[in-house]
């Protein structure tokens, strides 16, 4: 099982259309893990959000530069999981969680909330924890920004 902590609140919106979900400049490109929101598989491996991720069976780049995203695929062989499942991308202090379109949903769990699950193009906004469910085994976690205050 994963164990989140922390504090968050969040945000939703349905995007209309796939074509809608795109990388737009408000995407963050601070070099420095310091600045960025990490993303965390099972196995321990951690990303940095300095670009968006895309996660999925085969996944592909969505609309925009595409030396701006890191495709990373997860291995479903009961085909649960989609071709290019979900998104995820810092924006300021958040991180945006998107569905691409999937068959199964994505789920979102934050602490001190009830679960969310994203329908096909939805996405939810997270400033804090959480924890990204897709398909049978698919989990990650989102680890916020640190920050960079000093008192």
């Amino acid at each position: 099982s994963t164990i989140v902590w922390g504090g968050a609140s969040g945000t939703s919106n349905l995007v209309d259309d796939l074509a809608d979900v795109r990388l737009v400049s408000r995407v963050s490109t601070a070099p420095d893990p310091e600045t960025c929101a990490r993303v965390r598989e099972p196995w321990g491996q951690e990303f940095t959000l300095h670009r968006p991720i895309v996660l999925g069976r085969a996944p592909r780049t969505p609309r925009g530069p595409t030396d701006r995203v890191l495709l990373l695929s997860w291995p479903s062989d009961d085909r649960e999981v989609s071709a290019s499942h979900v998104m995820l991308e810092q924006t300021g202090a958040g991180v945006v969680i998107t569905d691409l379109g999937s068959a199964n949903g994505t789920r979102v769990r934050v602490p001190g909330q009830a679960q969310r699950r994203l329908g096909p193009r939805e996405t939810y906004t997270t400033t804090g924890e959480a924890t990204v469910e897709f398909g049978h085994s698919g989990r990650i976690m989102v680890i916020p920004a640190r920050s960079t205050s000093h008192t």
